[in-house]
């Protein structure tokens, strides 16, 4: 009978004893008595026995083999998935320390090489004068004017660009740029500026309210105003 453990060598390739032989006359005698049959008879029943047994263990040993190569299968399948998380989390962690110094090297600015250079340098209103603008409020001409140009290339000289205020809005106090919120002391309601003042502001005026991206249709009606 077989063993309960698992087999140890492949029966696949054994031979039946020579049961005729004389190696085995003492137990053909023995097993003759007890079943009171002839010599032929008793060494066919010997190979039977041997047969039936060899068969049994041929087939444990076939079913450890595929047990044992579903198992080897299944190793190899979980080291394969262990190795392919490092890596993908390898991978992963590469591609963050790249990101953290591609953040940390210095960029030059881009430009556009179709765009001309302007014949003519824009002057730059105040920071009260565009964010007016950008809120779509009224603003003085007078912002536009020679004059107000002038008081805002003094002011961004003299006053640091990251000064705070507070600016009240719907009863909402909030933090911004002081430069931003300051009107001018200055500033002259449109009906006082001079006519030269008046015609170089208004040209100015629409040239900066484009630059704010207003709606189209508002600057053509502007320039109809005008």
């Amino acid at each position: 009978m077989p063993n309960d453990g698992a087999p140890i060598a492949d029966p696949s390739n054994e031979v039946c004893p020579d049961f005729a032989s004389g190696l085995y006359a003492p137990l053909r005698d023995d097993i003759r008595r007890g079943m009171v049959a002839s010599d032929e008879e008793t060494i066919v029943r010997l190979v039977q026995l041997w047969t039936q047994d060899h068969n049994l263990r041929l087939e444990r040993w076939l079913e450890y083999q595929q047990e044992a190569a579903e198992a080897a299968e299944e190793a190899e399948r979980q080291w394969q998935a262990t190795e392919d998380e490092a890596r993908a989390l390898a991978e992963q962690v590469a591609e963050c320390e790249w990101i953290e110094v591609e953040k940390k090297k210095l960029k030059i600015g881009d430009f556009n090489e179709s765009k001309q250079i302007p014949n003519v340098l824009l002057p730059h209103p105040s920071q009260y004068a565009i964010q007016k603008l950008k809120q779509f409020e009224y603003v003085e001409l007078w912002y536009f004017s020679p004059d107000g140009y002038c008081e805002a290339t003094r002011e961004s000289r003299s006053t640091a660009d990251d000064a705070l205020g507070i600016a009240k809005s719907d009863e909402v106090l909030t933090l911004k740029l002081a430069a931003s919120i300051k009107a001018s002391k200055n500033a002259l309601l449109d009906h006082e500026l001079p006519m030269t003042d008046f015609l170089q502001a208004k040209n100015t005026f629409l040239q900066q309210v484009k630059l704010a991206s207003w709606p189209e249709k508002h600057l053509n009606v502007l320039l109809l105003f005008y």
